[in-house]
């Protein structure tokens, strides 16, 4: 028996977020959602010491997270106790920092048998005390249980017991490269998630494998081996390379992989069904070098190998809708090489199809792919820019050298919307002189107001800009805090089509607001109320805040993003509301890329999306909103508001 320690009695003050905690989901298709949006996971098994910095003084966290990472595991080696608490609130603080998230290692409190009282106490007051915060992502069970020999029995108690007490975060279980599906699939039923770890990288090659595969492929051998575990049933993850026992010096020979081994592994775990990617081992001292022993991590293999692979994957990247999308059932094939010679995945995020295919070891050949939409003539080789593909009657040929990975992207004009006969186009540039006053007193007939309080959406002299942006013309206005909801009317409305808007957007000063889920400016209906698609904003620290989107209607949660805002940033919002779908769908784009200003097709990234709601509205307005000083920022600030029914219309440059 363990004895209990005073900390296990205690739920520790103040250890909690000051906002709701995060939600962690894994949905249809076993694609995890954090906070409402779909994402593909990527992360670090253990990341950079707390507080860690890079080789050129640069935040770790923030060096990591830029590169389109997510997840962030702090190395504990200790059983818990006091320590083990501190040091894992200052991991989930940091991460929170960085709008990044903790998986955190229950270890020895995850599996209890029957007979132990102690232990599930442990565990309550751990779960309770990190639950709510907004950084928790993942709850971790002891690594590699069936190698390690505990019992199923005993972790499904664990299971049972974090889910009595927290039902918004899902709970892993890794597994060693050992065992067969009997062995492991048992411990299913105490996990949300699977993972699996294997290292190809060593000499000789192939060390930590029981496979007659010795070569880097065996990585695709295990996760489909991972995906009979799961049995359609698990999100499942894999675990891969940075170092790891069997290369750390001087009983062995020190071998990391090169960037473009890493990437083919990283590439085939995906597409043999992996929904999520580890990386583990760049905290092991006797590797790194000179430069990053001080550092704690091995940031020479990130800049030259690791974070080239993140940025194609990421939450940020060319591929991020696809990696979050589930398998198409677009009947694509394959022929002109020998299964499973080369391993391919299909995706559709619209307006695009994805096929991401690689080849394992042996001779360069082609292959041919069949199953294309007629439509497509053309498509582009993601990261391999300026090569490209020709299409014609629904098929390809392309070649692959061994090891060899191709990410082709296509424009499927089927799944573009074109418009009716929406025929909005409006601009409010601010273009006011009463400079303190209200903008309402310029043309009132222009304006709606609505709730109690003074109307203080006054105009102000400056501009906010955004690069690649036409210039800002007119001034702005400031509103916030207590006070009336502006809405600036188009003269006109819509029922049909699609309907887009962009305005320039910062706070400045959060106030007394309470930081909680908060509307800040919506496409609104003609009866003033009805908010049609409205931008959302939430607290998370002193200074940061994130976005969302939600569509219209009785009990409709938020959807929001994972990346953090700050006071005094000009943001770029871009929103869309799509009537030709059914349900009709609300879009949000918040700092779009300027490369994409100006032109035909909207982006197919790095957005956010939701249809939950009451459809049948008129458009006719935006609401620019006040409250309450509790329920809004004190100093918000808005410019260039456009409506127009394409995304150019919107995002002009000249």
């Amino acid at each position: 028996m363990k004895k209990i320690l005073p900390w296990m009695l205690i739920v520790l003050a103040g250890i909690f977020s000051a906002q709701g905690g995060s939600v962690v989901t894994v949905g249809a298709g076993n694609v995890m959602s954090i906070n409402g949006k779909k994402v593909f996971p990527i992360g670090f098994s253990p990341g950079p010491p707390t507080g860690g910095l890079t080789d050129d003084g640069t935040d770790g966290l923030q060096e990591l997270r830029n590169a389109g990472a997510l997840f962030y595991r702090l190395n504990q080696t200790n059983n818990w106790n006091t320590q083990a608490i501190t040091n894992q609130q200052a991991a989930l603080d940091w991460a929170g920092q960085h709008g990044m998230f903790c998986l955190i290692d229950l270890s020895e409190l995850s599996a209890f048998p029957a007979t132990d009282t102690n232990t599930p106490v442990m565990l309550t007051n751990v779960v309770n005390t990190f639950k709510n915060h907004a950084a928790l992502g993942v709850w971790e069970n002891k690594k590699e249980a069936w190698f390690n020999g505990v019992f199923v029995a005993d972790l499904q108690r664990g299971y049972n017991l974090i889910k009595q007490y927290d039902t918004n975060h899902p709970i892993e279980q890794t597994h060693a490269p050992r065992g067969v599906l009997t062995n492991l699939q048992p411990y299913n039923a105490a996990a949300d998630i699977l993972d699996l770890d294997i290292y190809p990288i060593s000499y000789p090659p192939g060390t930590n494998s029981l496979l007659t595969n010795k070569q880097i492929s065996m990585v695709g051998d295990y996760t489909a081996f991972l995906s009979q575990v799961a049995g359609s049933q698990k999100e499942f993850w894999m675990t891969e390379q940075i170092a790891w026992s069997g290369v750390i010096p001087p009983a062995n020979i020190l071998h990391f992989p090169k960037f473009e081994q890493e990437r083919y592994m990283a590439y085939q775990a995906i597409i043999n069904g992996a929904r999520g990617l580890l990386f583990y081992g760049g905290d092991i001292a006797q590797t790194l070098s000179p430069t990053d022993v001080p550092l704690g991590w091995n940031w020479t293999f990130w800049n030259q190998v690791l974070k080239p692979v993140v940025q194609q994957l990421g939450d940020n990247s060319l591929l991020a809708d696809a990696l979050a999308a589930t398998n198409s059932t677009m009947a694509i094939t394959m022929s002109g090489t020998t299964a499973p010679d080369i391993e391919f995945c299909v995706r559709e995020a619209a307006p695009y199809l994805y096929i991401i295919a690689c080849k394992r070891e042996g001779p360069t050949l082609q292959a041919t792919f069949s199953g294309l939409p007629t439509n497509i003539t053309t498509g582009d080789l993601l990261y391999e820019s300026p090569r490209t593909v020709t299409v014609s009657s629904g098929q390809f040929t392309d070649w692959f050298g061994p090891n060899e990975v191709h990410a082709y992207r296509f424009l499927n004009t089927n799944q573009i919307t074109v418009p009716t006969t929406n025929n909005i186009k409006f601009y409010e540039p601010f273009a006011y002189t009463n400079i303190g006053g209200n903008v309402s007193a310029n043309n009132p007939t222009n304006w709606a107001l609505n709730g109690s309080g003074t109307d203080d959406l006054n105009v102000t002299s400056n501009n906010l800009s955004y690069p690649g942006l036409v210039a800002s013309t007119g001034r702005s206005v400031t509103n916030g805090g207590n006070g009336l909801g502006c809405r600036r009317l188009f003269g006109v409305g819509a029922a049909d089509g699609l309907v887009y808007f962009s305005a320039l957007f910062q706070i400045s000063d959060f106030g007394s607001w309470n930081g909680t889920s908060s509307q800040v400016g919506a496409l609104t209906a003609s009866d003033n109320q009805t908010f049609r698609l409205a931008v959302q904003i939430v607290q998370v620290s002193s200074t940061n805040y994130l976005f969302g989107v939600q569509k219209g209607g009785t009990g409709v949660s938020p959807t929001f993003d994972t990346n953090y805002h700050h006071l005094g940033e000009t943001i770029l919002l871009v929103g869309k509301y799509d009537f030709t779908t059914t349900p009709n769908v609300v879009t949000l784009w918040i700092d779009p890329a300027s490369a994409t200003f100006g032109t035909t097709n909207e982006p197919a990234i790095g957005y956010l999306r939701a249809s939950t709601g009451t459809d049948g509205y008129i458009i006719d307005r935006f609401n620019f909103r006040q409250n309450t000083s509790t329920s809004v920022p004190a100093a918000m600030q808005w410019d260039e508001l456009r409506i127009g029914t394409t995304w150019a219309d919107v995002t002009p440059t000249h």
